[in-house]
């Protein structure tokens, strides 16, 4: 469902303004959070942490010195503070926020001028906004808990995409559920400007084909966390309806389960030039095109499709025209616990060195996998 851009303005309208009104609770009402007790910043910070999880917990943070870092949806400032309070001996190069209230603009200002550090600090409204000002891509872009909210995820993700550098991450702990909600809900969502949370969530499969569809080459969950929001849900329900229609309408809900997840997407997938011999004739092809050595059905889901549709991992010759698989490489199925070593035609007569230099001692080493070995002839390659 696509919206209308006064539609869209309204929803971002409200959301700002439930944000307003949140920033004015929690400077009245002071409350530590649990999930980032544990962590070493002034506790005046703790009162201001908005995240459905400490996404620090995920991140190598000694891999991060120099680095290029935006908080999306930053709110009041709490995961810049901590990282820049992390990395004090190792500092990042930037740390951006980005939030679509002022009100917690303001406030993360406020939270982070308590922080003395060397390391660039800056505060954007709007994509628009940073992207007219900042010309260098980041590395990390972290978003807790904001990218459900957005009814439009593709061009979200879309631009998100084009901020990251080649091999950045894009890092996020998001609400989603199993299964998809009931056409009711989204509706509801949207009627609500997104004051109806729970009508907003998508279904986990549905979640992370929208980073395919946004170019992301790896997309990997690094955790989920079941939660319930019933009990939330069905108070939401009763202000809009009867007591008859609400309780069809949870039957609906009665099997679905409600997940945190925490995401890491990343633009591009590792490789290697794709320069090579011919199978054929010898001739060597120059070539600067990328070619994977491993392939995970799951996390690199675009790629695996257009492998299987004979789009990438195959070159033709410049001299003989040969199309071909130039280099082996592997196949991960992790649902099926399964793993394919693919090697073009002509490693055939090593077959035997192949199978006891790695076949067999990768069964011993994942005798819970199934391991296979197939040799693709160069007439299956299409072009």
């Amino acid at each position: 469902m696509k919206l209308d851009q006064n539609l869209s303005k309204k929803f971002e309208s409200r959301l700002r303004q439930q944000y307003e009104q949140e920033v004015h609770s929690r400077t009245h009402n002071k409350s530590q959070s649990r999930s980032y007790r544990e962590i070493a910043i002034p506790d005046d910070l703790r009162n201001w942490s908005f995240g459905a999880l400490p996404l620090l917990d995920f991140l190598e943070l000694h891999k991060l010195e120099e680095a290029r870092i935006l908080d999306f949806g930053c709110g009041a400032g709490f995961e810049m503070a901590t990282i820049l309070k992390k990395m004090e001996e190792d500092p990042p190069a930037c740390v951006h926020g980005l939030d679509l209230s002022e009100s917690m603009l303001e406030q993360a200002a406020k939270n982070l001028a308590e922080i003395s550090t060397p390391v660039e600090v800056k505060f954007f409204d709007s994509l628009n906004s940073l992207q007219s000002e900042e010309q260098d891509s980041y590395h990390l872009i972290l978003a807790n808990a904001v990218l459900h909210l957005n009814p439009e995820k593709l061009p979200l993700f879309s631009r998100l995409n084009s901020l990251l550098e080649p091999q950045g991450e894009l890092l996020c702990a998001e609400f989603m559920t199993e299964q998809a909600m009931p056409d009711w809900f989204k509706q509801e969502f949207l009627k609500s400007d997104g004051s109806f949370l729970f009508g907003g969530l998508e279904s986990c499969e549905n979640f992370l084909d929208t980073f395919f569809d946004a170019g992301f080459e790896e997309v990997e969950v690094l955790k989920k966390l079941e939660f319930d929001p019933r009990a939330q849900i069905e108070q939401m329900l009763r202000s809009n309806m009867n007591s008859e229609q609400c309780e069809q309408t949870m039957k609906q809900l009665k099997d679905n389960r409600f997940y945190i997840t925490v995401i890491k997407a990343k633009p591009k997938l590792e490789s290697m030039p794709g320069s090579f011999s011919c199978h054929h004739c010898k001739h060597f092809n120059s070539r600067t095109s990328n070619y994977y050595r491993t392939l995970n059905s799951k996390w690199n889901k675009g790629l695996y499709q257009q492998f299987l549709a004979g789009e990438i991992q195959i070159e033709q010759c410049d001299q003989c025209q040969t199309v071909q698989y130039p280099y082996p490489f592997q196949v991960h199925a992790m649902e099926d616990k399964s793993m394919t070593f693919h090697f073009p035609e002509n490693f055939l007569p090593q077959r035997h060195e192949i199978e006891r230099d790695l076949i067999i001692p990768t069964r011993r080493r994942l005798p819970h996998y199934e391991v296979n070995l197939s040799f693709i002839p160069d007439n299956s390659a299409k072009h």
